[in-house]
């Protein structure tokens, strides 16, 4: 059986997922059905079989960026990366990058009917090279383990 995209059912299981990063297991695991239930969170997954091996949840987000050029502070809309694992199993197969582009993807489908100029993500330490070398600019630290990022899909 191939490896898939679609967005996650009740149907899929997850049971074995380990990305090696406990907060994006668990938000798999305990939190994402019901935050896809109530609308919140869209999770897509790659799955073998069922058996998911890799997923992001993403949902609409805007944050207050100062533009450069322009030199003023905007509230920039777009969407947020919430989580993204790839399964210890199935790292450096491309599933995340893969995942990203369909991020992509999907805020230039939303810009067509709403605003839409960025993508969010919130990188932890371990992972802002990961999100540096697919186009992600650091835009501050939020904390010492979290860094905000931005692809700006004007530019990208």
């Amino acid at each position: 059986m191939k490896i898939e995209l679609s967005p996650l059912t009740e149907q899929h299981f997850f049971d074995n997922f380990d990305c090696g990063e406990n907060t994006v297991n668990n938000f798999l695991k305990n939190e994402s059905l019901w935050e896809k239930a109530e609308n919140l969170t869209n999770i897509y997954i790659f799955h073998k079989d069922f058996e998911v091996v890799a997923y992001s949840a993403l949902y609409s987000c805007h944050f207050r960026y100062r533009n450069s050029t322009l030199n003023k502070e905007f509230r920039y809309p777009g969407i947020c990366i919430g989580q993204l694992g790839v399964d210890k199993r199935y790292k450096g197969k491309g599933l995340g990058k893969l995942l990203i582009q369909h991020a992509i993807s999907i805020s230039h489908s939303i810009r067509n009917n709403i605003g839409c100029r960025i993508i969010y993500v919130e990188a932890l330490k371990n992972a802002k090279k990961y999100w540096i070398s697919n186009n992600f600019e650091e835009i501050e630290p939020k904390k010492k383990t979290q860094f905000k990022m931005v692809f700006d899909i004007n530019i990208n």
